[in-house]
């Protein structure tokens, strides 16, 4: 079965985060049918395996998430002169374009007994785009390669990218009771943000506050919620002491007006750095070399599931969907154009 095929059958099938079931089932039905060895079917996804067929050959793993951002609207699918669109939802290459290449490689080594390979592994992750939850719940101890290839990054054939960012998001609540403080909890509020810009943030940092509300109870009480994120590509370690001196702004300024201020910190998604003596980048150089694209390495914001599998020690990089060329936005419809 081509390529294309099995990202048509796989974008009709509707698959926001936490709706993933129907195309587990289909993705489990094709590997059946290939007689790949399935070694997790859970609520984070699939995990299959290929058996060697030269053990000379290193074990890898490839992984794509089969969940899709969603409008609330089922994709309509078009094609036209290779040209895919949806003109109600959205489309769902990200990343079921990577999902496709996964099966087409299998089903291609299947049909061909003789290729020589490594044990091969597929992870079909959920979840992914609402914070990499799937990749976080899946039991990776049934893998036998210890490194592999994400393939969700956008960008041309040939470019990945070997260093991913910390993300962190802070959640301060600010609970100002009449009884004790007459000073609004929105003017504390104002005056930890305008305190904030007074820290030396590094410049490579993104810092901002994302969601700023409050209520106000019967009594007259206010409540104010900031939510705050910080993103850089340094280490998490490197990272926290600004987190510290952010907390340390917030608690001051509860203790100097006197109101309740409780605050917590959750990583999204950490870091990772990999060097480019490493064997996966070494191999992965000599495969383009070997098609003759060229190898360029890239810098994305955000996270993926490769940023899960290199916290959890597996060697992991960040390719492109390979099948996804370009991405267009015209009149509301995302369009992606395939390479046949």
């Amino acid at each position: 079965m081509a390529v294309s095929h099995f990202f048509e059958n796989l974008i009709q099938i509707y698959s926001p985060s936490y709706q993933e079931a129907e195309v587990l089932d289909y993705i489990e039905k094709e590997l059946k049918k290939r007689n790949a060895e399935l070694l997790v079917r859970s609520s984070g996804g699939i995990i299959a395996r290929l058996k060697a067929t030269d053990n000379h050959f290193p074990a890898i793993f490839f992984n794509a998430h089969v969940d899709t951002a969603s409008n609330g609207k089922k994709p309509q699918l078009k094609e036209e002169d290779g040209l895919y669109s949806s003109e109600t939802g959205f489309l769902g290459a990200d990343d079921k374009a990577g999902a496709a290449c996964m099966l087409e490689l299998i089903d291609t080594l299947q049909a061909n007994p003789s290729a020589k390979h490594g044990t091969l592994e597929f992870i079909f992750s959920t979840q992914e785009e609402v914070g990499m939850l799937g990749a976080k719940m899946l039991d990776l101890s049934v893998l036998t390669a210890r490194f592999g290839y994400s393939l969700d990054a956008p960008g041309e054939v040939g470019t990945f990218q070997l260093f991913g960012e910390t993300h962190l998001v802070l959640d301060f609540t600010i609970i100002q009771d009449f009884k004790k403080s007459h000073i609004s909890a929105i003017n504390v509020a104002r005056s930890v943000i305008h305190k904030l810009k007074q820290v030396h943030f590094p410049q490579s940092m993104t810092h901002e506050v994302k969601e700023f509300k409050g209520t106000t109870d019967s009594l007259g009480s206010e409540t104010v919620f900031i939510q705050m994120e910080l993103a850089a590509f340094m280490p998490l370690e490197e990272i926290m002491p600004y987190l510290e001196e952010v907390k340390q702004v917030f608690f001051e300024s509860g203790i100097k007006y006197d109101v309740e201020i409780l605050g917590e910190s959750h990583v999204t998604y950490p870091g990772f750095a990999i060097t480019e003596r490493n064997h996966s980048v070494v191999l992965l150089k000599q495969a383009l070399r070997r098609l003759k694209w060229p190898a360029r390495e890239v810098q994305y914001t955000g996270g993926s599931d490769a940023s899960v599998f290199n916290e959890r020690g597996l060697t992991t990089v960040y390719y492109l969907r390979a099948i996804k060329i370009r991405i267009r936005r015209k009149n509301k419809f995302l369009k992606v154009r395939l390479k046949r």
